[in-house]
Formats: C-alpha cells, structure tokens, sequence
C-alpha cells in the first residue's frame, strides 16, 4: 500500500544519504589529488614550453 511505500523509499533515502556522507570525504581527497597533479602538470608544462622557445634548434628544420 502506499503508506509501505512511503517507509520503503524513506529508508532508501537514509540509506543513499548515509552512503554519500560515508564516501563524500574520500572524494574530497581525491578532488584535492587531482588538484595538485592538474597544478604541477601545468607547471611542468610551462617549464617544457619555456625551454623549447628559449633552446636553439639542434640539426636541420624540418619542414
């Protein structure tokens, strides 16, 4: 009946609630990593393009 129904998806609910509150911390981390891995990528990125303009051409052009 419906007032089952209600109860079911009540208790489905809490459970996805629980469940978020349970990973969300780890997903913060992990956001956090892939910060950190984004930042030094794009620094070493910079550093790669820095060298490549100020570095003379080693051997003959191709074109």
């Amino acid at each position: 009946n419906v007032e089952d129904s209600k109860q079911f998806f009540k208790r489905k609910i809490d459970f996805l609630t629980k469940q978020i509150e349970k990973i969300q911390p780890a997903l913060q981390e992990k956001h956090g990593m892939k910060q950190a891995v984004i930042e030094v990528m794009n620094v070493k990125i910079q550093q790669l393009q820095q060298n490549q303009q100020s570095a003379p051409m080693i051997g003959p052009a191709k074109a």
